[in-house]
């Protein structure tokens, strides 16, 4: 039924197009362009108009992914105001672009639509205060930021008390550091025959996200060199130690992440 319904909506969606000059594109889960059917996670409806496109996206299964407007398609060049929606069609978060950075107040709701949190940018860094909130309405942090830098900040539990200060946001990381991640890419890569017997080299962009266990999972090649070396690259990769998962406001979150794999030959 679901398979069914999805091509149903395809199909209105190309008699629309060519009623109102409407683009559609289709993205995989990293929003990477893809024509690859089973990869498609997003599609966009794009309409032209004098600035710019008007977008939608769309979960492929169904439900408005965002809404806001584009100067190009080429690049994602964001302008204007944005919201985004989660699969069961809540809004998540909305705000404004300007030149592609965020840029004034932006809000992230919970699921019952109270604030989660209220953040200032200016020129897409984090400018002035930074408001948390646990879905009761109790504030859980303040933090004031000059140009991305904290300059102070305080965390309260779900009583209203102060509780030790930690980090709004920290990334994922690989066992024992970057150091480390260096070492076991430098110990595992296999410089691959057909590479080295057509003097083929240059540096693999490989994707992945970093599940909240740590896990590395939906690995992709976001940069090719050859499928050789992708496909070394992307062995290594799959084989990877779990990772320190990424935290956000104290919560063990998904984080997408990109490592570069270098494949050198040498005289």
């Amino acid at each position: 039924m679901k398979h069914t319904i999805t091509i149903f909506a395809l199909f209105v969606l190309s008699s629309t197009q060519a009623q109102e000059n409407i683009d559609t594109i289709f993205y995989d889960a990293s929003w990477s362009k893809t024509d690859i059917k089973e990869n498609i996670k997003y599609y966009r409806l794009a309409t032209k108009t004098e600035k710019g496109f008007e977008i939608v996206d769309y979960y492929v299964n169904g439900g408005v992914h965002s809404t806001g407007s584009m100067s190009t398609l080429d690049s994602n060049f964001r302008i204007g105001n944005f919201k985004f929606f989660n699969k069961k069609g809540t809004l998540e978060s909305e705000g404004n672009y300007h030149q592609n950075l965020k840029d004034g107040l932006w809000k992230t709701y919970h699921d019952d639509g109270k604030i989660k949190w209220e953040m200032n940018f200016k020129e897409g860094k984090l400018e002035g205060k930074l408001f948390s909130y646990y879905s009761t309405g109790i504030k859980k942090r303040e933090d004031n930021y000059k140009m991305d830098s904290l300059i102070a900040g305080e965390c309260f539990s779900k009583e209203g008390e102060n509780v030790d200060y930690y980090k709004f946001e920290t990334m994922p990381e690989f066992p024992g550091g970057d150091d480390s991640l260096m070492r076991y890419l430098m110990y595992n890569v296999k410089y691959p025959s057909y590479a080295l017997e057509n003097d083929i080299q240059g540096t693999v962009l490989v994707r992945f996200v970093v599940l909240e266990n740590g896990e590395v999972t939906a690995v992709e090649v976001a940069k090719s060199i050859d499928s050789s070396i992708d496909n070394e690259a992307l062995r290594v990769v799959r084989l990877m130690p779990k990772w320190a998962p990424g935290k956000q406001d104290g919560e063990f979150v998904p984080v997408y992440f990109d490592v570069p794999v270098k494949f050198t030959l040498v005289d």
